[in-house]
């Protein structure tokens, strides 16, 4: 995603040749800190986001090793297993396919959804004639560390 000034990372990734149990877990760690940098920064783009969407939005994390992938979400306040597919390597796993399949489309839906509230929370959505008329302040943007 990307606006004039700012590029905006929504998902992380890490593959492998072979699943071994220091990559998996020091892949994981990895690529969920980078998660949420991501999601920081995520939100300091979109300064007109409310509690509600924020608890709304899915940062994809993808671990691939060998021919098995995980896609973890991180989402405030935790980091969730969503889904597991495996790439076929043999005629025999082509009636697998549609797992894998829906698996992409799992994580294509979710930086599709980003992409939509980084559109729509960029800008103040309240009626700024209304707000003259009834000399009411602007809304703050968003105290991100609250």
């Amino acid at each position: 995603m990307n606006n004039q000034n700012a590029v905006v990372d929504g998902m992380a990734a890490e593959v492998a040749k072979t699943a071994t149990k220091n990559k998996l877990y020091s892949d994981k760690l990895k690529s969920t800190l980078a998660s949420k940098c991501h999601l920081n920064s995520f939100l300091e783009t979109v300064p007109f986001a409310t509690a509600q969407d924020i608890r709304m939005m899915r940062f994809p994390v993808m671990q691939i090793m060998g021919m098995d992938a995980h896609v973890y979400v991180v989402r405030l306040p935790s980091l969730d297993d969503e889904f597991g597919f495996s790439f076929p390597f043999s005629i025999k796993q082509l009636p697998d396919i549609e797992r894998l399949i829906d698996g992409l489309s799992m994580v294509e839906t979710m930086l599709d959804d980003l992409s939509l509230f980084y559109e729509t929370c960029q800008s103040d959505p309240s009626n700024a004639m209304d707000r003259v008329m009834k000399e009411s302040g602007r809304k703050k943007k968003l105290n991100i560390k609250a």
